[in-house]
């Protein structure tokens, strides 16, 4: 039961941390919370000096820098738990001939750190197809019911007959 106390005083710490990446020379900075949501973005008096392509590149290394260090406040956090856990005999042990689980579950590589590339079309396709909703390629729309003007009456868009 104790356990369970401490894991959930842990998920309360964790819930409160912060962390801040700075960038561009202190121009910018942001933080994130432990969840990695931006809570706060603030530019300098030097960050007017920056382009808007600069200042962008800033905003986003900050932001990443900023992740990354409320990521290891987190692993320091949650460290004692994990090494407690780590000295618990694994079922495998307990039970002989049952398979290690953990061998078993697939390590998520990390998430690219780039922006990423527009998607390819084929050189084939006209961007101005038009598509339905499953995707595949929609006849051309044709209207049946449509009066032709009579070229007589002249070209004014109202007609006084309104």
């Amino acid at each position: 039961m104790q356990q369970m106390r401490d894991i959930a005083e842990l998920q309360r710490q964790r819930a409160q941390l912060t962390a801040e990446g700075v960038a561009a020379e202190g121009a910018v900075t942001v933080v994130v919370n432990a969840d990695n949501i931006v809570v706060a973005t603030r530019f300098d008096a030097d960050s007017s000096d920056l382009d808007l392509e600069e200042l962008a590149q800033a905003v986003t290394a900050a932001a990443q820098k900023a992740a990354a260090a409320v990521a290891e406040k987190s692993r320091e956090l949650a460290a004692p738990v994990v090494e407690a856990r780590g000295r618990l005999p694994k079922l495998s042990e307990l039970l002989p001939g049952l398979p290690d689980i953990q061998e078993h579950i697939p390590v998520a590589p990390p998430a690219p750190l780039t922006e990423p590339a527009p998607p390819e079309l084929p050189v084939d396709v006209d961007v101005r197809e038009v598509r339905d909703s499953g995707g595949a390629a929609a006849a051309p729309m044709e209207f049946t019911d449509v009066e032709n003007p009579d070229e007589s009456q002249g070209s004014e868009v109202a007609d006084s007959s309104w």
